[in-house]
């Protein structure tokens, strides 16, 4: 290519510094959300994609064939029995099998004086670290899972525990009762991992402290992993080991399936709403892209009486449509280019606050990412060369005469103006991602401070795992409530948003071979009235009934209604196990997201043994004395025992879905500022064109004695008649869209929210043109008249 162009390209680019400064950052912005939209959606697709044998790893799990009332993939559990490994491996497909088992809410200690509680660590078999990718800055992990009682570390973990010292070879004292000894530290793995445990334990160290045998035990709930060898056909080997419980009867209804180790995060169950939401955000992306080049069309517009004539006076010396079309491609090429290297850097100064908005670890490195910042860099340039097109065909396929009477986006005689579409269609993005942001804000308040069923507020609770303390619940709760700043309290095996257990039972009257998945938990007579559930029908755990103890149940409104009773006080349930005496109105168990289980309240002995869950209600203002109470108790009753107590309000916030649903607000939020400054962009570039091409009719009109105000709403009538034609449609595609996301508690949004949305871009469009329009409104018509 000819290097005048370039030279020629480069002059007119900084002879108009206002038009290509305004271009260059307008493309810049576009780009940068682009690509922060674009490596977002990169870091969700590659969950545990750091794992060399990614695509070869797979998730045994449990689908449950008669389960009745399945919905939202719950007749699908990660979980397995113990012997799953053992059952299945000796398939040829199967390179490595693992069992693993998760270890929430444990303590690690080195000195009894200082406890460290984590949620995240694991128990796992020798054959771990050959499935999963780690890297061991201490020790040897062949063979670090071995032996019983051997535990390994992550980095972070190895810190808190030793700090500057070497951790491998060191003791670890765990739940104040084990000694396990350090056999490697390995380093952190990434947030976006899927199983990302502080520490694992050796799964042959069971066989002596709970008696589970990994090749033996059918009893227990792991999750099973496994990495198949390659060219394995997946849908055969499915078929081949679906069946492996067959002879285990409590299990004939079970099947195994495979889940690819990519597949876990988005839906292991077969749910679609995380790509649902993921692909709303793509779409935010090609939201940014367009209004950046539909900017960069409307600028180019706008300054088109100054390029018609040089146009003009190019073609009277000779120059061919080809020439020209590269010269203004070339300028385009020019600007995108400096647009996409302010983009890269601005990204880099961006995504800390990016990932601090949405809790995450993206990264981006010249070095290690070139491919991605290639494929960018191309995508943005290819964007910026196409928006460039309409305009260099234009200014090339004009008549000289016609270039120089009337410019080159004369609209004279036409009724398909260009600009005012492209505005248009800015106006209506601009709206529908601004009312849908506001609808998803409201959803996510919503499920902050929805009604759970229960009163979450000023509630402690702790976990607690004890063996044989022959210790009882109901001396020490009437114990601590002789203090007045303590209301209420109650044990059980799980709380809600804490833990969780489950099973399948069928019920009176309905078929044998089919059940439905339930929710259990043994709770003292107390728990109802400490979470505050409102008991609908039938009567609450009594000490005067015997039965209760054994025989009795209280059942949610949820396994009412799958039951099909309308009084279902005295019907039997599990394998007419347990008589129903009551039932308490439906109360949320574990997500905000997903439909309420059926859920069975079965009555504690009160004995202190085993993994518990005990739950206080204070009085408002209380907490530091309170906890201080609870503390100084428990330390008394269980010297041997740690535990941590902690306000269900921070579980509940914790909980997976509403943390989903808060990424994906914030990061609706963040873009959306994106837009907004797009939009800004765009109407000043309307605003410029409007302006310059009906100067002497201002200067015309104040002469005939039009006022300020007159000519100010005459500049500005356009863009009201644009944003009506956006409202029509954009709030209906908002609504549309808001209506299709997944979830089963979605509020309506008020209806004041679409007008706010018109409002704020009215409030954009007054301070976007004020300036320019009033000062042509109030210019001198004498110079308005001497324009051109």
């Amino acid at each position: 290519m000819n290097s005048k162009i370039w030279k020629i390209a480069l002059r007119n680019i900084l002879k108009n510094k206002l038009f290509s400064a305004v271009n260059i950052v307008g493309l810049t912005v576009g780009f940068v959300g682009f690509m922060i939209v674009a490596l977002f959606i990169r870091y969700e697709l590659t969950w545990d994609s750091t794992h060399e044998n990614y695509d070869q790893i797979y998730r045994v799990q449990e689908y449950k064939t008669n389960a009745v009332n399945a919905r939202a993939g719950n007749n699908i559990s990660p979980h397995t029995l113990v012997i799953t490994a053992s059952l299945i491996e000796q398939n040829p497909e199967f390179e490595k099998v693992s069992v693993i088992r998760e270890e929430e809410g444990k303590f690690l200690s080195v000195v009894p004086e200082t406890q460290f509680y984590d949620e995240t660590g694991i128990i796992a078999d020798h054959n771990f670290f050959d499935i999963f990718s780690y890297n061991f800055t201490e020790g040897n992990q062949t063979e670090a899972l071995s032996a019983p009682f051997s535990i390994v570390l992550s980095q972070s973990m190895a810190d808190k525990l030793f700090k500057d010292e070497k951790a491998l070879g060191q003791n670890v004292v765990y739940e104040k009762k084990l000694n396990f000894k350090v056999t490697g530290v390995y380093q952190d793995l990434p947030k976006n991992s899927t199983i990302r445990p502080a520490y694992i334990l050796s799964f042959t160290t069971l066989r002596s402290t709970q008696h589970i045998n990994r090749n033996e035990s059918w009893k227990g709930n792991v999750m099973t992993y496994a990495l198949l060898k390659p060219g394995t056909n997946v849908d055969a080997l499915e078929a081949k080991i679906k069946d492996a419980y067959k002879e285990f009867k409590r299990r004939d209804f079970v099947e195994l399936q495979l889940c690819p180790l990519s597949k876990i995060y988005l839906g292991f169950n077969g749910q679609k709403d995380l790509y649902i939401m993921l692909f709303f955000i793509g779409l935010i992306a090609l939201f940014i892209l367009i209004m950046s080049a539909f900017n960069y069309v409307n600028f180019t517009i706008a300054t088109s009486s100054t390029r018609g004539k040089e146009v003009a006076v190019r073609k009277l010396v000779g120059a061919g449509r080809l020439s020209l079309a590269a010269q203004f491609q070339v300028e385009t090429l020019l600007l995108t280019l400096a647009a996409s290297t302010f983009a890269l850097f601005m990204v880099k100064m961006l995504l800390p606050i990016y990932n601090t908005f949405v809790e995450a670890e993206i990264t981006m490195t010249f070095v290690d990412d070139w491919k991605v910042i290639l494929g960018l860099v191309l995508s943005s340039i290819i964007i910026g060369l196409l928006s460039g097109i309409y305009p260099s065909k234009v200014m090339t396929s004009k008549k000289i005469v016609k270039l120089i009477k009337e410019g080159m986006f004369s609209s004279a005689g036409s009724k398909f103006d260009l600009k005012k579409v492209l505005v248009a269609l800015q106006f209506t993005i601009s709206i529908f991602l601004i009312c849908f942001t506001l609808f998803m804000v409201t959803q996510v308040n919503y499920m902050a401070t929805k009604d759970l069923g229960f009163d979450r507020h000023n509630l402690l609770f702790t976990k607690l795992t004890t063996e044989n303390s022959n210790k009882y619940f109901e001396p020490i709760k009437n114990r601590l409530l002789q203090h007045p700043e303590i209301l209420s309290a109650s044990m059980s095996s799980t709380l809600p948003f804490v833990s969780m257990n489950g099973g399948m039972l069928n019920w009176e009257g309905s078929d044998p071979t089919q059940k439905t998945l339930y929710r259990s938990n043994y709770v003292t007579k107390d728990f109802i009235e400490n979470m505050d559930l409102k008991l609908i029908q039938g009567r609450n755990f009594s000490d005067q009934y015997a039965a209760d103890y054994e025989n009795s149940c209280i059942i949610n409104e949820s396994a009412r209604k799958v039951f099909n009773w309308d009084n279902p006080i005295g019907k039997r349930i599990k394998d007419k196990k347990w008589t129903i005496i009551g039932v308490v109105d439906d109360y949320h168990l574990a997500d905000i997201h997903n439909p309420i289980d059926p859920a069975v309240l079965l009555l504690s002995s009160g004995k202190i043994e085993g993994e518990l869950t005990f739950a206080f209600r204070y009085s408002n203002g209380n907490l530091s004395k309170v906890k201080q109470i609870l503390s100084d108790e428990f330390n008394a009753l269980f010297p041997n025992d740690p535990f941590e107590f902690n306000n269900l309000e921070s579980a509940i916030q914790s909980e997976n879905s509403f943390k989903i649903y808060q990424k994906i607000k914030k990061s609706i939020l963040f873009f959306t500022v994106f837009i907004v400054i797009l939009t800004i962009v765009a109407l000043l570039g309307m605003v410029s064109y409007t302006t310059s091409r009906r100067t002497k009719e201002i200067g015309v009109r104040k002469i005939n004695g039009s006022t300020v105000k007159n000519i100010f709403f005459l500049l500005n009538r356009t863009y009201f008649v644009l944003l009506g034609i956006a409202l029509v449609i954009a709030i209906p595609l908002a609504y549309a869209l808001y209506n299709a996301l997944p979830g089963n508690f979605k509020i309506a949004p008020p209806v004041w929210m679409p007008f706010f949305a018109a409002f704020l871009i009215l409030i954009i469009i007054f301070l976007s043109t004020g300036y320019q329009t009033l000062k042509a409104a109030t210019r001198n018509p004498v110079e308005a008249l001497r324009y051109e």
